[in-house]
């Protein structure tokens, strides 16, 4: 079964860890559904409002396999769970299944390029009845708020130094008067003596990064989509 849906994306290749599924008999035997897998594809750029991207199903398991997927979508500024999507299908053994989906393009509210749209993926399998995928951005985004709450006053912070770095450099470096290697010699002395106090705010930016990708990464990973 191949069913397409227009959704927000990332273009990265994913492989199934693997779900052990109970089924709902006396046995309650287990079934280990490493042997299906998916990966998301990024397609050519359609549009200057999206790029797209195929989420491709395939079933190498035994038989065939019921799959569902809960595709939740997030602005990438606000963190807000913008739209929840949930594809589901049948797919047979050795066969495909693809999930097409649409990646917005969205202002960057500082005004240094543009961001997409990100999400979070979780799949679902079963063998006897319908598969059920369950969603997870809420928990996900709760457990990070704390550490997304430090994201943001440092770089809240990092914006306001280069902003003062800037306007020292215009006050201390005028352009009129004075010759080109003086001034460019001038910029280079006043950025020299800032580099401390900014690579200070790039490595906390990066060390909540690496926290961030900490949090219950079997569950919550996140794919943030590129920048231009």
């Amino acid at each position: 079964m191949n069913k397409i849906l227009k959704s927000a994306a990332l273009f990265i290749s994913l492989t199934a860890v693997g779900f052990s599924i109970p089924l709902a008999d006396s046995k309650a035997e287990e079934l280990d559904f490493s042997c299906m897998s998916y990966l998301v594809r990024e397609k050519v750029q359609v549009s200057k409002r999206y790029k797209e991207a195929d989420i491709i199903l395939h079933n190498r398991c035994p038989g065939a396999v019921y799959w569902s997927m809960c595709i939740e979508q997030l602005d990438p500024l606000t963190d807000q769970i913008e739209e929840e999507l949930t594809p589901s299908g049948f797919l047979e053994k050795e066969k495909k299944s693809r999930v097409n989906l649409q990646i917005k393009k969205l202002a960057n509210e500082s005004g240094s390029g543009e961001v997409y749209e990100k999400f979070y993926l979780n799949v679902g399998y079963a063998v006897q009845t319908s598969a059920k995928a369950h969603c997870v951005a809420s928990d996900c985004e709760a457990k990070k708020h704390k550490l997304k709450t430090q994201v943001r006053t440092n770089d809240k912070a990092w914006q306001a130094a280069k902003q003062a770095l800037s306007a020292r450099i215009s006050k201390e470096c005028p352009q009129s008067g004075w010759g080109k290697k003086a001034q460019e010699t001038c910029e280079a002395e006043i950025r020299s003596n800032s580099q401390v106090e900014m690579s200070q705010f790039e490595q906390k930016e990066n060390d909540l990064k690496q926290k961030l990708m900490g949090v219950d990464p079997e569950n919550c990973k996140v794919y943030p989509l590129a920048r231009n």
